[in-house]
């Protein structure tokens, strides 16, 4: 039986035999590399992010995606810091231990469509705790590692991945409630949001 060059799935011929068990094994490759796909996409999805925030420290100005929303804390009144949040530097600051504050991030995610089933955020902070809500729901974690990334102002920091079904709704509030724990200040730098 003949294959295909990528993933070699079975192609049948006349003389073939058919069996259920190549149709599953062809099933088995073919969900195999759509989940290295998306894998793919999810990290394609963060560096997008990373080069919109980069393209809008040299150019002052945000590139415009569709399914990729990137953003620095640059205007204060953009995004109603609460408590001790302060916004300096392009970065949301908390000091002292115990403090507490939030910002809030009104997106637009575009045309959502059926394939998208979820929002994945992304955010870089050094220091305490971020607790992402996304349209007043707590999001779920995906994955937090650090501290090993670099964000594009904030060098290098925890990064962290959260994760919420897609509304059918397109707006997207994200709120980052913030909280320094025992450290003696915290800075949260960045934010990336994407549909999934």
């Amino acid at each position: 039986m003949k294959q295909t060059e990528y993933c070699e799935l079975n192609q049948w011929e006349l003389s073939d035999r058919v069996r259920m068990e190549d149709f599953n094994a062809d099933n088995a490759k073919i969900a195999a590399e759509l989940a290295r796909l998306r894998a793919n996409v999810v990290d394609l999805a963060y560096y997008i992010g990373q080069f919109g925030l980069i393209h809008f420290l040299n150019n002052q100005r945000y590139t415009s995606l569709h399914a990729v929303s990137s953003f620095l804390f640059q205007n204060p009144s953009d995004y109603g810091p609460t408590g001790s949040a302060v916004i300096q530097d392009n970065r949301v600051k908390l000091t002292g231990k115990g403090a507490t504050g939030s910002v809030t991030v009104n997106g637009y995610l575009y045309e959502p469509l059926p394939m998208y089933k979820e929002v994945r955020l992304w955010f870089h902070h050094k220091g305490g705790s971020v607790t992402p809500l996304y349209n007043g729901v707590p999001m779920e974690k995906a994955d937090t590692s650090g501290p090993w990334d670099y964000s594009p102002i904030g060098g290098r920091c925890t990064a962290a991945v959260y994760t919420a079904p897609l509304p059918a709704s397109q707006s997207a509030v994200v709120t980052l409630e913030m909280n320094c724990g025992n450290d003696a200040s915290m800075e949260l730098y960045d934010l990336f949001l994407a549909r999934m």
